[in-house]
Order: C-alpha cells, then structure tokens, then sequence
C-alpha cells in the first residue's frame, strides 16, 4: 500500500541549509507506540539530516518501507539545484 500523505510532527538534526532537508530517507531505527497511541520513527537522508517523527492520529504507526520515503520542501532549491 503506497501512502501519499501523512502527519506527523518531528524534530530535524544536522540542517545547516534548507536545501538539504529535501531527498529520500531511511529508516535508521524505529520505536514502539508511544502512550498517546502514535508512533516513532528515525530517519536519515543521503545529506546527513536526521528526522525523528511522531505520528499524531491516534493509533497510526509510521511504517518506513525498505526503500524509504522521499520528503520535498515545496518552492525551495533541492540539494542537487542549490548553488
């Protein structure tokens, strides 16, 4: 089952430009349901950003599949375009 949105909060490590903050994230580890009935997970992209995320409905769970998840920053520069 492909997920084309979800919500989640999270907080972002190792961002020094905007423009790194878009690519393609993997798992780098993964937790149980946290007591508010969401869930965790640890990701990292090909430039060194680390997210971790909390889901925020009730009872969802972030599931990363193995190839990972693909996050952009709508209107801003990618890695690959930025000066």
């Amino acid at each position: 089952m492909d997920i084309s949105s979800a919500d989640a909060i999270g907080t972002v490590y190792n961002l020094t430009n905007l423009a790194d903050f878009s690519g393609t994230y993997t798992a780098v580890g993964t937790g149980g349901a946290l007591g508010g009935g969401g869930s965790i997970a640890t990701m990292r992209n090909q430039r060194g950003v680390v997210i971790n995320l909390t889901g925020t409905s009730r009872g969802a769970n972030i599931m990363i599949g193995v190839q990972g998840m693909k996050i952009t920053v709508e209107g801003a520069p990618t890695a690959s375009t930025a000066p």
